[in-house]
């Protein structure tokens, strides 16, 4: 994976992570995010559960996903930085870079938005040779409550922290969540990296 030069800190969480996570702050800016959400807000959005296969108890919201084209192409090289980083200074995982594009996620309170407990990567399919993880966080936390995201890791459950621009990478076979949105609405950015199996 290639890409632009980014420079990033490391966000301090309020507990530390459980393993195989990694917390990024700053990845992007607050202008960045918001045309982001434009996409799921002004585009045509699809249920979640319909594109991604799930069942809508499982997960309530809607999707779209970021255009293969030279206007996002920034986004995708940001995002395959982070992820090459981040595996070189806390993972040491094997990949080849992304197989499906980029996905904006939008949870509403009026829907009950969630994501039930859940891994990303699957038995089959394109999502069995998921490796990384990674989610954005494009909305202020402020304009929401609930939809935390969160991780059980190392016998524990843990809270990521919610400030826009954020960026949390994580092993696809580590269990999280999105809590259920009880007011406002939360978007994040998600993509996933892919690599030969474990071994």
């Amino acid at each position: 994976m290639v890409g632009v030069t980014l420079r990033k800190a490391s966000v301090r969480a309020p507990s530390t992570p459980p393993s195989y996570v990694a917390c990024f702050a700053g990845v992007f800016t607050e202008a960045e995010c918001l045309r982001l959400r434009d996409l799921v807000d002004l585009d045509r959005p699809e249920p979640a559960a319909t594109k991604a296969g799930y069942a809508p108890l499982v997960r309530r919201s809607t999707i779209a996903w970021v255009p293969e084209s030279p206007a996002w192409e920034w986004t995708d090289k940001r995002m395959a930085t982070l992820l090459a980083d981040a595996n070189r200074e806390h993972f040491a995982f094997e990949l080849l870079g992304f197989e499906e594009r980029l996905q904006v996620a939008r949870y509403e309170a009026i829907r009950r938005g969630a994501f039930d407990w859940h891994c990303d990567r699957a038995l089959s399919g394109l999502a069995a040779s998921r490796k990384l993880s990674i989610t954005v966080q494009l909305s202020e936390k402020t304009e929401y409550r609930g939809g935390n995201l969160e991780f059980f890791g190392n016998g524990r459950k843990w809270r990521a922290p919610r400030e826009r621009g954020t960026a949390i990478v994580f092993a696809s076979f580590l269990s999280h969540r999105v809590t259920p949105v009880t007011h406002g609405v939360r978007h994040s950015l998600v993509g996933w990296a892919h690599g030969p199996d474990f071994r």
